[in-house]
């Protein structure tokens, strides 16, 4: 499988969205301009242990055909509509057509973007306070 985008925490893309979308002006130069909301590329071995230290425990990879992706996530009782989104965004990555690195995302926030392993502890303890 070719390089996923690196996933971020949720905060650090709603402050990006905050920022972007109120009257804080970015400076020159920004009028219709598009960035990229990237940064380094993760294969999926890689995203996959990430999980894997944040959980304490080995993560296995699963490669799955289209068909198979999309039974698995009607299984979980997505929505049809939602599964096919989903199903082109797993081809487009197969295919390397999401493979942009930018900096970008870092230039808006005026910061770098929050480690992997950081993000998916913020996530996986969120999930485990709901849960309690």
């Amino acid at each position: 499988m070719g390089p996923v985008k690196n996933v971020v925490m949720k905060k650090t893309v709603i402050h990006t969205k905050v920022k972007c979308l109120m009257a804080q002006p970015l400076g020159e130069g920004h009028d219709n301009t598009i960035y990229e909301l990237s940064g380094k590329l993760l294969s999926q071995e890689e995203l996959a242990a990430a999980v894997g230290t944040v959980l304490g425990k080995e993560v296995q990879l699963q490669q799955a055909d289209d068909d198979s992706y999309a039974d698995i996530m009607k299984g979980a009782g997505l929505p049809d509509f939602l599964i096919s989104m989903l199903v082109e965004i797993q081809k487009g990555i197969r295919e390397g057509t999401l493979e942009v690195e930018s900096n970008d995302f870092e230039k808006l926030l005026g910061r770098p973007v929050t480690p992997i392993t950081e993000a998916l502890t913020s996530i996986v303890n969120g999930i485990s306070q709901t849960n309690e």
